[in-house]
């Protein structure tokens, strides 16, 4: 299906670029991204009488508020000057006490898997999961999987 990518808010965004963005560049990866494509443009009013999810700055109605404030967070997060003292967050990752579920692709290209790694050494009670043959959109390429790795950390 063509057209703009709107249920995740990325509003401009078409195939070939979600597939870079989210899937590896294989045969695999091209059918999992053609799946994902399709799943997510089958949902509508039409078939559900449910608008499509509204997400940061959709259709830029904000001026890109939303989007500029995650990236500014993702962005001072793996940032050593910002992300140390008292208002960082990497130092604090040791804080948390609860079960972390950390996942990633074994390729992505938004936010690097080793940052997953860094980051799930820095928590006490961390685990992580790595998708292979997959980018940013490991649980879009294998979502049965995904799930069912969640529902396993949760009940653990």
């Amino acid at each position: 299906m063509a057209g703009a990518l709107e249920y995740s808010g990325a509003k401009h965004m078409e195939l070939p670029q979600m597939r870079i963005l989210f899937f590896p560049m294989t045969k695999e990866g091209e059918y999992a991204a053609q799946g994902y494509w399709e799943s997510i443009h089958e949902r509508g009013v039409e078939s559900s009488g449910e608008e499509h999810v509204k997400f940061l700055s959709y259709g830029l109605t904000d001026g890109g508020d939303g989007m500029n404030t995650m990236r500014n967070g993702i962005t001072e997060f793996f940032t050593p000057e910002t992300s140390q003292g008292l208002n960082g967050s990497y130092d604090r990752l040791a804080d948390l006490k609860m079960p972390v579920l950390v996942a990633n692709g074994h390729d992505d290209y938004m936010l690097p898997t080793v940052n997953s790694w860094v980051i799930q050494q820095k928590v006490p009670n961390g685990t992580l999961i790595v998708y292979p043959r997959s980018g940013h959109g490991f649980l879009f390429h294998f979502p049965t999987q995904f799930g069912r790795d969640v529902l396993k950390f949760l009940e653990s």
